[in-house]
């Protein structure tokens, strides 16, 4: 009896073992953010510098149910900030998901994030809003930043976490472990 259940419990490692290989999938969508379709709103002119200024879009049809990377290359243009900053934050799905800042003399500014997980929304559950909002308006005199259309390069990435067969694979362990 005792060599059926070792035989049993690794049979159910290897297995184990081939399901967590299989179950760390990665799914990615790619496209260019801003665009011509995106919504700006800003109080006061055409760059972002006030508190509440944004930019914004909708991309439906990804084909991810859940996010949890988020890259941004950034192109920025008529950059005139001097001697300070103009911060940022990232939203997906109205959560925040990170921030980030624009320094002067920045052209291009590179934003990643991970650690998070923000469900699609819709009717298919694959659509994604991304927003960035400007959090703090700019210092009186010291300039501003523009975001330039079809210039910016986003990338949501959906990595599948194999969490619940990794702790089978632990249990599988431990039981072959007080078999012996």
């Amino acid at each position: 009896m005792k060599v059926f259940s070792r035989i049993t419990i690794l049979c159910f490692l290897v297995s184990t073992f081939a399901l967590v290989g299989k179950a760390s999938a990665t799914a990615i969508f790619t496209t260019d953010f801003p665009t011509d379709s995106s919504t700006r709103f800003n109080q006061i002119g055409s760059n972002f510098w006030n508190d509440g200024d944004f930019i914004e879009q909708l991309f439906s049809g990804t084909g991810l149910s859940e996010v949890n990377e988020f890259t941004l290359d950034l192109s920025i243009v008529s950059n005139v900030l001097s001697g300070d900053t103009q911060d940022m934050s990232v939203m997906l799905n109205g959560i925040e998901i990170g921030d980030f800042m624009i320094s002067a003399g920045d052209a291009l500014v590179n934003i990643a994030f991970n650690g998070f997980n923000v469900m699609g929304m819709g009717g298919s559950g694959d659509d994604y809003l991304v927003r960035l909002e400007t959090t703090r308006t700019v210092n009186g005199g010291q300039g501003s930043a523009g975001i330039a259309n079809n210039t910016g390069n986003l990338t949501l990435t959906q990595v599948s976490e194999p969490g619940v067969l990794a702790l089978l694979l632990v249990g599988g362990l431990a039981a072959f472990r007080r078999q012996k």
